[in-house]
């Protein structure tokens, strides 16, 4: 943080928490919180209706561990956005995880677009090609 400075961590944290989120939209999965109160650094999502923690373990499979929680009986995932991760964004972190979630939601039987969560964080992390 000090080699950056306060202001672009915090800068950078809030474009990955949008693509994220935005990604995450492109696959069909339900964000738990609205955008104007969304963590930057981490996602909680619903599961895909007929999806559950079978998914957790298909990811995990994959090379992707994905934690799980619940609030008042809604059971949810979530997915960290953090360090190295989101500040070196060339090391491709952010997008072997959506890579392996859309696989994994795919062999699942969910109904997405292949490669919209991918495109959709790349553009969101570095505009349009």
């Amino acid at each position: 943080m000090i080699d950056y400075g306060l202001d672009d961590v915090v800068e950078n944290a809030a474009l990955v928490g949008r693509a994220m989120r935005s990604a995450f939209r492109a696959m069909n999965i339900q964000i738990v919180s609205e955008e104007f109160c969304s963590a930057n650094t981490i996602t909680a999502a619903h599961y895909p209706p007929g999806i559950g923690p079978e998914f957790l373990r298909l990811c995990e499979e994959n090379g992707l561990i994905i934690t799980t929680g619940g609030y008042g009986g809604v059971a949810y995932f979530r997915v960290s956005h953090m360090g190295i991760s989101a500040r070196e964004l060339h090391r491709g972190h952010l997008q072997l995880a959506i890579q392996i979630m859309e696989r994994s939601l795919l062999q699942l039987g969910h109904t997405l677009t292949p490669g919209a969560g991918l495109t959709t964080l790349e553009t969101v992390l570095f505009g349009e090609k």
